[in-house]
């Protein structure tokens, strides 16, 4: 089987050494943003809602001893980051469970269970604070395995979970899908040139793909020969963008990612988020409007709404350039239990064949 030609490759990455070195992203603004050490006489329950490599758990965990955490991430791989974070800080302080954000109530209590912290019977109305980060670690983005990048030979894969066999990898989209499913997909999560995200999905649609390189390199004349430029335009970044976020169902994990921290925040409770393009931030919008913009508001927003990073922050970072984080603070009114919290008209706008390919 050609992807297992490729998955069993063993090379170590020579960059392997230095992720964990790298400092997490806007963390100034995460450490504000949760009020670290404002309240330094009593325990406090954050929840890392995006693992990664456990760069924003070290650091909160270092920030504020006071501050016992429940880490969660939808890759399975990050779990021998956490081992590190666990015996660095202790089980009484640490807990990670392999979560989605759409079973984030489940996989908190879990995880809270699992540590045997002193806690109610659920995270509900129980935890202090919780940040959400929509970013992919460098690590994930470099690892061949995974596809994610234009530049690796492995396969198309994209997966955030590659144990779940239920859900369809990125080359198995491509195969399968229509000239016009494809192009919606284009269009919808990556917001491809309406002539540019038909040609693509001309070229493509049916095919099997090897790797992530190969698709690549069609992508690439297809958009050369439909450039009036000498170079391709950004498109290759947004078909691999469309398709890793339609793989991952990343939109709707998003919104029910908000829809489970209203749950599980005390009042006063902050959620800060951390977004990287226009369609992230558009999601979130239009969510939270639902529970701000209403008679009984569950959030308020804190400060600057959808703030973008400093120029420090993107010199040390030139990824962080499109990157803006936002934060709200619980209220009292009671959440919002919607069963299907994606609402947004933006994103329901594709025809329900899109969603029976899952």
């Amino acid at each position: 089987m050609k992807i297992a030609r490729f998955a069993t490759r063993s090379k170590r990455n020579p960059r392997e050494r230095t992720y964990e070195k790298v400092r997490p992203i806007l963390l100034g603004n995460v450490v504000q943003a949760l009020r670290l050490q404002e309240d330094a006489g009593s325990v406090r329950t954050i929840v890392d809602a995006t693992f990664g490599l456990g760069g924003h758990s070290r650091a909160i965990l270092k920030h504020d001893p006071k501050v016992r955490l429940i880490a969660l991430d939808a890759d399975p791989s990050c779990r021998k980051h956490a081992s590190k974070i666990k015996h660095e800080f202790g089980a009484e302080r640490f807990a990670f469970t392999a979560s989605r954000w759409s079973d984030m109530l489940v996989g908190s209590t879990e995880a809270m269970q699992v540590a045997k912290w002193e806690f109610p019977e659920s995270v509900v109305s129980a935890v202090d604070g919780v940040l959400i980060d929509a970013g992919y670690s460098s690590k994930q983005i470099d690892s061949p395995s995974r596809g994610f990048s234009s530049s690796h030979p492995g396969p198309l894969d994209m997966r955030l979970n590659q144990e779940d066999i239920g859900v369809m990898n990125a080359e198995k989209v491509v195969s399968s899908t229509t000239v016009q499913e494809l192009e919606q997909i284009l269009d919808l999560y990556g917001e491809e040139l309406p002539e540019h995200a038909s040609a693509i999905a001309s070229a493509v649609s049916g095919r099997q793909f090897e790797c992530a390189q190969a698709f690549a390199n069609v992508v690439n004349e297809v958009l050369q020969s439909n450039s009036e430029h000498d170079r391709p335009p950004a498109g290759t970044a947004r078909t691999f963008m469309a398709l890793r976020t339609y793989v991952n169902d990343l939109y709707r994990e998003l919104a029910f990612a908000v829809r489970n921290a209203e749950v599980m925040l005390k009042p006063g409770g902050r959620l800060a988020v951390i977004l990287f393009n226009s369609l992230e931030t558009r999601v979130l919008e239009e969510f939270i409007q639902t529970r701000i913009r209403i008679a009984s508001p569950s959030f308020i927003h804190i400060g600057t709404p959808f703030q973008s990073a400093s120029l420090s922050d993107i010199r040390q970072n030139s990824k962080l350039r499109l990157s803006m984080s936002s934060v709200f603070e619980r209220t009292a009114n009671t959440a919002i239990m919607d069963k299907h919290p994606l609402t947004t008209a933006h994103l329901l706008s594709h025809e329900p064949a899109l969603c029976a390919l899952r």
